[in-house]
């Protein structure tokens, strides 16, 4: 499919020198950064966060103060 798209007189000459640099056309150049742009965005997306465990000796009635709270994610 073609499409046409305006970019600033700079960032043209800065790709097509970063294309020529890298010894393939301006459109294999495109289109590998934006594959590149969507796998990151993906990547993204999909991690998850970890957070610590922080064991109680009374279930369901952990009191817990700053100084634990940076305590248990200093040792993860």
């Amino acid at each position: 499919m073609r499409t046409t798209i305006d970019l600033p007189d700079v960032l043209f000459r800065q790709v097509k020198s970063a294309a020529a640099l890298k010894g393939s056309s301006l459109r294999e150049f495109i289109q590998d950064a934006l594959q590149q742009a969507l796998a990151a965005e993906r990547g993204a997306r999909r991690r998850r966060v970890r957070l610590p465990l922080i064991p109680s000796k009374h279930p369901g009635a952990l009191r817990l103060t700053n100084a634990r709270i940076e305590d248990e994610l200093a040792r993860h």
